[in-house]
């Protein structure tokens, strides 16, 4: 017979999947502030914390998610550094409790060739699933940014075809309110 847990503990059990999770939305502050310090990025305390929701009631400041996605970008700026995100957001989804994460990326706004940055991801995904400690499975979704132009969206899926991985998807959107007819 196995023992009574609390709903709490019966939540954290739970397998869970995550559909729709943006790759850098996952960006542990330490990360962020590491690599500033790494390239050399000015980056005070209050203003790393501001673009995170669990510390802005103590900055007194906030920052959306956009202006989080275009600082980070800027950070993110070899191989490696897409290989530790990739997996420390792996980590933090197993601590959770989801087993199947499918991760949003801008290929668009990476400061690298398209190749370079797939295959550090593809990398950590396949470590993930390779080596089994985690119990999750990762994908990747390349996902065309809105704000680009169209040209810049035709750039990203052509590196894409050039460059296939088989556990891609492609996403675009065109507007905040996409309709299906």
């Amino acid at each position: 017979m196995t023992s009574p847990v609390s709903f709490t503990e019966f939540l954290h059990r739970f397998p869970k999947v995550d559909i729709h999770y943006h790759l850098l939305g996952g960006v542990r502050l330490s990360t962020m502030q590491d690599l500033a310090r790494q390239y050399g990025v000015p980056l005070p305390e209050a203003e790393a914390k501001s673009y995170y929701r669990a510390y802005q009631s103590g900055t007194g400041e906030r920052r959306g998610g956009i202006a989080a996605l275009h600082f980070l970008y800027t950070l993110l700026r070899r191989p490696e550094d897409y290989y530790r995100v990739a997996r420390e957001v792996a980590e933090d989804a197993h601590a959770t409790g989801i087993r199947y994460i499918e991760t949003f990326w801008n290929p668009s706004d990476v400061s690298m060739p398209y190749r370079q940055a797939n295959e550090a991801l593809t990398r950590a995904c396949d470590d993930v699933e390779r080596e089994r400690e985690l119990g999750l499975v990762m994908r990747l979704i390349p996902s065309i940014n809105r704000e680009k132009s169209p040209e810049e969206a035709v750039a990203m899926v052509e590196a894409m075809i050039a460059a296939p991985i088989p556990m891609y998807w492609a996403s675009a959107s065109t507007t905040r309110n996409n309709r299906r007819r």
